[in-house]
């Protein structure tokens, strides 16, 4: 069952028109709030970042761009459920963080299956037959968090080629 303090924007996203008018104006706070929620260490959002995320989220059509993702994913589904018909046979790195959404649905997954390498490459297996799995120490978004270890990640994968 998703916990809607974690996956509350996967719906509020997909409303038309809502989102855009009720962030405008306070995205400093939207940003410092949503992201902070997500990570591990929340200390690795700096200011800057926060204030690079709410500048171009001001601009014109900035948060309307970021809505358009959610509000196309069921389009987004129905094509890669087609797609995955015929796995990729090129290899794949999966990567995830281990508190991918917060506390509450870490929990909640570490009592139904631990969050693995296994489990990641368990989900790539549906799309592709060459699939390498990372697990990192991180929140939702690894390359704040935790920089050194994805590009650690990204250089392992590419050595073996």
């Amino acid at each position: 069952m998703w916990d809607t303090r974690t996956f509350w924007h996967l719906v509020f996203f997909r409303v038309p028109d809502y989102p855009e008018l009720l962030i405008a104006g306070r995205e400093r706070e939207f940003w410092t709030q949503w992201m902070r929620s997500e990570m591990r260490d929340p200390s690795a959002l700096t200011p800057e970042d926060i204030d690079e995320y709410a500048r171009w989220t001001a601009l014109p059509g900035g948060m309307r761009a970021i809505c358009e993702v959610y509000r196309d994913t069921e389009k987004g589904a129905n094509t890669n459920t087609e797609l995955m018909k015929q796995k990729l046979q090129m290899p794949i790195l999966a990567v995830g963080g281990d508190f991918f959404f917060g506390e509450v649905p870490q929990r909640q997954m570490e009592k139904a299956c631990r969050y693995t390498i296994i489990h990641i490459i368990a989900n790539w297996n549906q799309v592709g037959t060459n699939v390498t799995g990372a697990v990192i120490h991180s929140g939702h978004n690894i390359a704040l968090e935790k920089p050194e270890d994805l590009a650690r990640a990204y250089l392992d994968f590419f050595d073996r080629f």
